[in-house]
């Protein structure tokens, strides 16, 4: 079979040429339009965003005076709880000095007295410093045996032995370091 074309090769130059015309316009067509498709879709989505942004701005506003109370409150309740915290500290020591007394009177033997007492607590103990004066070295030595025999003390350290004249007797002087144990004590203080 024979195929014979009537059709000008200009006519058909300028047909192909006007097919090729609307195929690009075409494929600049869905070109612009998935563009504008998903410009559209990010628009979309950044006019949520700054909605969404609003409004939690918005609720951010009415939280801050809530927010600001519940600090204050917070700060409130620690400035309580260091003053319940010095109160309970208080009342755990506030018997030391008179059952430590207490307890000394008990542990100095006969020809002894103390002298000067200089105190630093701690949160178990009082470290002491005792100037003391005896009447001879066995008053003294009676007293560091007792002290070391003592519960409540610890850590005694002897210092400075020296004679001196009390009224017209002579006596003997000396400082003693320990440790006032007043933590957990048995009797109940």
């Amino acid at each position: 079979m024979i195929k014979i074309n009537l059709i000008p090769k200009e006519v058909e130059a300028k047909a192909a040429k006007k097919k090729k015309g609307v195929l690009i316009a075409g494929a600049a067509i869905v070109f612009i339009a998935v563009v504008f498709g998903l410009y559209m879709a990010r628009a979309a989505e950044l006019r949520s965003l700054k909605n969404r942004t609003a409004q939690v701005d918005r609720e951010l506003r009415t939280l801050r005076p809530v927010v600001d109370k519940v600090r204050q409150i917070e700060n409130q309740k620690n400035g309580l709880n260091r003053k319940i915290t010095v109160i309970k500290d208080l009342m755990q020591v506030r018997l030391v000095a008179p059952v430590f007394m207490e307890d000394m009177a008990v542990v100095l033997p006969e020809g002894v007295w103390l002298n000067s007492i200089s105190t630093s607590s701690g949160e178990e103990s009082l470290s002491l410093t005792l100037g003391i004066m005896a009447r001879d070295n066995y008053a003294a030595a009676d007293l560091l045996n007792a002290l070391e025999l003592s519960e409540n003390f610890s850590e005694v350290q002897f210092t400075g032995l020296s004679s001196t004249t009390y009224g017209d007797e002579e006596v003997r002087t000396f400082s003693l370091r320990c440790r006032y144990n007043f933590k957990e004590r048995s009797d109940g203080a």
